[in-house]
């Protein structure tokens, strides 16, 4: 039960010299539901405990079984059958296989009493899963680091949550869900929602038959080399050639620095843009040899920010995302970063990041492979800031 929730109702009632009935009403109504919900918190985690136990024992049976043979493809129908339990059936067993296999680290808070083998002395328990298969071989690849702890785990998010999550093969993507719904505190509507909108997103352009690979480089590109499907700038720099925002060039940091909420991540072959004050994301793509960067916040969620610290009118360039999709935007005129903003939200831009730059030159190549310049291409190649400006590079693999 939450006795600090308990505590603080006991103490209102006790500074209460002459309590009225509706203090008597009050306070007893308040009891009860914080016990009530902290029954509810208790039942949700002995559920999603049960049903890790339940993954465990499949797993182990179909490694060590004696007559595991015998049942093959159909195991889990007939233990449906035989365990004969409403709830119990071949649906709950493939999640709660998956779940074990892909969250190991719930064997710590498993007691040694309830599952004997679980006990490891270095505390490392949730090794032993290393090998069961190929879905937990992933998840043993990820760091202690990134791997969200057991007991916050299960008591921030129902084993409904991890279902929809579980969904995505991708370590990167659950790492994400599950930070962002246990942050946002969301229901599992909320991140079906999100999921749907592809809060977490394979970047749009991976999915093009000539799958495009993003990355960071400092040395700027040929303009005749046609791998290259766009170039522009990426993270601002100071004169003194440090630079603004967090940045991570093939797992290096040369930079980390909150000031900027909106960040562009890339690993893989996978690309994500989005909004976040903490660092685990580009942690995350640190350890992985990734790339990261950070850039104001032009809309998030399909909201612009209520104000911007860039004044003035430029020309304006983004990366946002519909759907899908990334897209690189630029305008042709110069406008300020309100309307610019505003006008991206307008056209449908669920989220979108600053690309700074201004007047400088960019180029992209469109669907047929032709060229197409922004900017004066006679202020190529950027000599003065050679090898210290980062650039945003799209290139076909």
């Amino acid at each position: 039960m939450d006795n600090e929730q308990l505590t603080q109702i006991a103490d209102g009632w006790m500074r209460k010299s002459a309590p009225t009935f509706n203090d008597l009403s009050d306070s007893i109504l308040q009891t009860h539901q914080s016990a009530q919900n902290t029954a509810i918190k208790a039942v949700n985690q002995m559920a999603t405990l049960r049903n890790w136990l339940i993954g465990c024992y499949i797993v182990e049976y179909e490694q060590k079984g004696s007559d595991r043979a015998k049942y093959g493809d159909r195991l889990l129908k007939r233990l449906e059958e035989s365990v004969n339990t409403k709830g119990l059936n071949e649906t709950l067993f493939l999640a709660a296989r998956r779940f074990y296999s892909f969250y190991p680290q719930v064997a710590d808070i498993i007691s040694p009493s309830i599952h004997p083998i679980l006990s490891d002395k270095s505390g490392a328990n949730y090794k032993i899963s290393a090998t069961v298969s190929q879905e937990s071989a992933i998840s043993a690849t990820l760091s202690p680091k990134f791997v969200i702890p057991a007991m916050t785990l299960v008591s921030k998010l129902s084993f409904s949550h991890i279902r929809e999550i579980m969904l995505q093969d991708d370590p990167l993507a659950r790492f994400f869900y599950e930070t962002e719904c246990i942050k946002g505190t969301w229901s599992v509507r909320e991140l079906r929602r999100q999921i749907a909108t592809n809060l977490y997103f394979r970047s749009g352009v991976s999915k093009d038959p000539k799958k495009l690979l993003a990355s960071i480089e400092f040395e700027e590109p040929d303009t005749a080399d046609a791998s290259v499907y766009l170039y522009c700038r990426s993270a601002d720099f100071k004169a003194d050639s440090t630079y603004i925002g967090s940045l991570v060039v093939d797992g290096k940091e040369h930079q980390s620095d909150r000031s900027r909420l909106g960040y562009m991540a890339m690993l893989g072959g996978n690309s994500v843009i989005g909004i976040s004050r903490s660092e685990k994301v580009k942690d995350f793509v640190q350890e992985r040899g990734g790339f990261f960067f950070r850039q104001f916040i032009l809309v998030s969620d399909g909201t612009i920010p209520s104000r911007f610290f860039l004044h003035g009118k430029v020309e304006r360039r983004a990366i946002g995302r519909i759907g899908d999709q990334l897209y690189f935007i630029a305008t042709s005129h110069k406008e300020t970063l309100w309307d610019f903003a505003d006008a991206l939200r307008e056209y449908g831009f669920i989220d979108a990041i600053y690309i700074t730059g201004g007047a400088d030159y960019v180029f992209y190549r469109d669907k047929d492979g032709v060229r197409h310049d922004i900017g004066n291409p006679t202020d190529y190649p950027h000599e003065k800031w050679k090898g210290i400006i980062p650039r945003l590079v799209f290139r076909n693999r």
